[in-house]
């Protein structure tokens, strides 16, 4: 029996290091869509999950500049 469940929750946090540049939000497993709770692939969707979270919520990017 696996001790996660739908009602489990997940924080997902980024900060830039600044004062009040951090956001987070928490969501429970069936907010993610999770309906297999294996324990031996949890950790691993919920970094793919994260990571797309993260990409999702940054705004950065780069440029060149001719001199």
């Amino acid at each position: 029996m696996s001790k996660y469940n739908a009602n489990t929750k997940v924080t997902f946090s980024v900060s830039t290091g600044y004062v009040g540049c951090r956001k987070t939000e928490t969501f429970t497993l069936e907010e993610l869509g999770y309906e297999d709770f294996d324990e031996a692939l949890m950790e691993s969707w919920i970094q793919q999950d994260y990571e797309q979270w993260l990409f999702d919520n940054i705004d950065g990017g780069w440029s060149l500049e001719d001199e």
